[in-house]
């Protein structure tokens, strides 16, 4: 007696297969692209000036050197005091947090520009390639259809109906 030999089903799995090749997961416009990373650090350059631009220059100019730099929103990741220099001035905790906010944010950002470019790609192929369709003859079911249901009509000029009691006028 021949033994039956069943092949081995292949599964696909996430592990086994680079994300970028498994793109059915996720729509097309949600998949962060090459510019995140550039969003991402120009979020943060725009955090670190905000922080420097609130220097306060009147002090520093008249030489009174007892005031702190605090840079990072919402929570303070840079703690720049001169007056007491020996405190370390990085909180890591608070930078982790701040970093994953901006993440986040230029996630979002990143997301914004695809789903805007995109709708820029749709109206341009729009109106180069026009989309044209042909009449359409009815079909007999359609035909049949339209017989069936068809709504009486309505005489055109209907004779009014004299009241048998009103005068009739004279038979000339």
């Amino acid at each position: 007696m021949e033994k039956k030999v069943t092949p081995k089903a292949k599964y696909d799995s996430v592990s086994g297969a680079d994300l970028r090749k498994k793109t059915h997961f996720f729509p097309k416009p949600l998949i962060p692209t090459k510019r995140l990373s550039a969003i991402l650090g120009a979020i943060f350059i725009l955090v670190l000036l905000l922080g420097f631009l609130q220097i306060p220059y009147d002090s520093v100019l008249s030489g009174n050197m007892d005031f702190t730099i605090q840079i990072g929103y919402p929570l303070t990741f840079l703690d720049f005091g001169f007056s007491n220099a020996t405190t370390f001035p990085l909180k890591i905790p608070a930078l982790l947090l701040d970093f994953l906010i901006y993440l986040i944010l230029a996630y979002a950002i990143d997301i914004l520009i695809n789903l805007m470019l995109k709708n820029l790609e749709e109206e341009t192929e729009l109106k180069t390639c026009p989309t044209v369709f042909k009449n359409q003859e009815k079909s007999l079911v359609d035909k049949v259809t339209d017989k069936v249901f068809k709504k009486p009509e309505a005489p055109i000029n209907p004779t009014p109906i004299q009241n048998p009691t009103s005068p009739q006028p004279p038979i000339a």
